[in-house]
């Protein structure tokens, strides 16, 4: 589609060569009024451009052309002539983009002023913010990017270094962002491409009903007050299509006749329905029909006799239909069909046939894209520091297993029903399951002396410091036993750790070298009391022959633990006793802090 600006819609150049105008005259309510001072020139304007091909075709018997313009609202009446625009957003911040989803679902109260849309501008150096203000806009009515010219004037630059940080000016290039904004800019506009099909249908469904493309949530559920704070869903058990992206092929997509649409069941229900719909993509003429062509996924057939039945594909392709695990939802890949064939309509019948428990209620699929979806950001983050539960250990834990359940479902849907309704009922007990975890995960308080265990070696482990937890990973977090002194307390002595690797074992000493076979850690591991101090306990040495451990315990749990697993006190220490430990954190302790991050871990 061509776009034309600061041309007069009416030149000869315009008529060949552009399909509609963008008018940027400003909303007249308070200046550049029409003679007698009283009518909104902007809706004139929009009108005359908007009719201006039905006039041209008057008479000539040639089709008409449909009309549009990009123009400003012109007040109550405008909504018949889109594509409307919001104008420069006064300041690209926060507050202003968790405005717009309210702000465009109003519109679409305003009589039904559903093709509008607000500018989606770049932030300059805020990337996130950019990313988060692109992903609204792929899933608005209308779409489309503006700088706010912010690329002349005291913002010049002619050479900026994108590289290294250099957004003087608030410019809109999705790929010049880190690539972890990158990856989600490109995957917006992806999905937006995608769902080109999904957006003609809403538009020729728009066009019957007089309901917007934007419908809020209350328009269904007016009673619910979740349903006004709640912008973008999808129904349970419907249908969209979408358009497979092939490369190369991009570009004006909504004038041609498909060659290739897929099917999105979303879950949730064990009915539903949708529809698609396809006309020429330039006259006026659907304006004259009165049905759509409606698909409903898993046999397909057309009117011109073909038919067949689609195998399923664990990985998707033409011909097949999948399980999109991540997105919890169908996908229906119809293999190559004619234009003549697109053109007549397609029907896709879908059978499924629940077994065992599933068979008597409907799957809880209702959220569980967002729980897969957060669980698989969850472990990402986790992966960064090396602590994703069970990354270390043999010991099962829930977090994987609720992250793997996405590619667990895209396998069990064509290969075990009995399977794929099992996890898909299990999800809520894995989710509380994998909160528990993590919360589970809180860091101790600055200068906590952790009693860690690797059940695999039979090893225990005491860490004081930031260094030890992080080279020792593969343990588990089993309690505090106590608290460490302030490097500025008066009678500290340092807590050792020495390593036999023949004994896989972990010695927490306050011995001044190793004993034989043992060498130094390549890390601090904190202070303790050479003698007991008002509010301190023993910290005890228990070893295990069996076992080949040595154990640092004060709590009575630890202490209760040791001896009931018949370790022994060390020898090399009076009474077992290596030094003292505070049962309170200190108020002014400060040796070796654990750093304590957004996600609220140590790192």
């Amino acid at each position: 589609m061509n776009a034309l600006e600061g041309t007069s819609s009416g030149s000869p150049f315009s008529r060949q060569y552009a399909d509609y105008a963008w008018i940027d005259w400003q909303q007249g309510e308070h200046g550049g009024k029409m003679p007698g001072g009283k009518a909104n020139p902007t809706i004139q304007l929009n009108k005359v451009r908007n009719t201006d091909p039905k006039r041209r075709a008057a008479g000539s018997g040639a089709s008409i052309k449909r009309g549009m313009q990009l123009g400003r609202f012109g007040g109550y009446g405008n909504q018949r002539y889109p594509v409307g625009f919001s104008g420069d957003v006064a300041g690209v911040v926060w507050p202003n983009l968790a405005y717009q989803p309210y702000f465009t679902m109003t519109s679409s109260n305003a009589g039904g002023f559903g093709y509008w849309h607000p500018r989606h501008h770049g932030p300059g150096l805020d990337h996130e913010l950019f990313t988060r203000w692109l992903a609204w806009g792929s899933l608005s009515a209308v779409m489309r990017s503006h700088e706010r010219g912010q690329s002349a004037g005291g913002c010049k630059d002619p050479f900026p270094d994108f590289d290294n940080g250099d957004f003087k000016c608030s410019l809109v290039m999705p790929w010049h962002a880190p690539n972890y904004f990158f990856e989600a800019n490109r995957k917006a506009l992806q999905r937006r491409a995608e769902m080109v099909p999904y957006l003609y249908t809403a538009a020729r469904e728009a066009f019957d009903s007089q309901v917007p493309l934007m419908r809020p949530l209350y328009y269904d559920w007016p009673e619910s007050q979740e349903a006004y704070a709640t912008p973008i869903f999808a129904v349970a058990g419907s249908i969209m299509p979408f358009r497979p992206l092939r490369s190369g092929d991009m570009i004006g997509t909504a004038k041609r006749v498909y060659t290739a649409l897929g099917f999105v069941l979303h879950s949730g229900a064990l009915s539903g329905s949708g529809t698609a719909y396809e006309d020429d993509g330039e006259t006026t003429a659907y304006s004259r029909e009165t049905t759509t062509r409606s698909f409903a996924p898993i046999s397909w057939s057309t009117k011109s006799g073909a038919t067949g039945t689609l195998p399923f594909s664990r990985w998707g392709g033409f011909g097949s239909w999948s399980w999109i695990g991540s997105d919890a939802a169908l996908l229906v890949e119809l293999p190559p069909l004619s234009a003549a064939d697109v053109a007549s309509g397609v029907t896709i019948d879908i059978t499924y046939t629940a077994q065992g428990a599933a068979a008597s209620q409907e799957l809880e699929t209702v959220g569980l894209r967002g729980v897969m979806a957060n669980a698989q950001l969850a472990k990402a983050a986790l992966d960064l520091t090396r602590q994703t539960p069970g990354a270390h250990t043999p010991d099962p834990r829930t977090s994987p297993k609720l992250t793997a359940l996405a590619d667990g479902l895209s396998y069990w849907a064509g290969n075990d029903h009995r399977s794929l309704a099992a996890e898909i009922s299990n999800a809520s007990t894995l989710l509380k399951a994998a909160i528990a975890e993590t919360k589970a995960m809180a860091p101790p308080p600055p200068g906590s002396l952790v009693q860690m265990h690797d059940t695999s070696r039979k090893d225990s482990l005491l860490c004081g410091t930031e260094a030890c937890l992080l080279s020792n990973l593969q343990y588990a977090q089993v309690r505090i036993e106590g608290y460490q002194p302030s490097a500025s307390a008066s009678g500290t002595i340092k807590l050792n750790d020495y390593w036999d690797a023949d004994a896989n074992d972990n010695f927490a000493s306050t011995a001044s070298s190793p004993p034989a076979g043992y060498s130094p850690a390549t890390f601090a591991n904190g202070l303790v009391y050479q003698s007991q101090e008002e509010g301190s306990v023993p910290l005890f040495c228990y070893y295990s022959s069996a076992d080949q451990d040595h154990a640092a315990v004060a709590t009575p749990e630890g202490i209760a633990r040791v001896q009931k697993a018949d370790y022994k006190l060390c020898d090399q220490f009076p009474g077992g006793v290596m030094g003292y430990v505070l049962t309170k954190p200190s108020a002014g302790w400060g040796h070796g802090a654990p750093r304590e991050t957004a996600l609220g871990l140590w790192m």
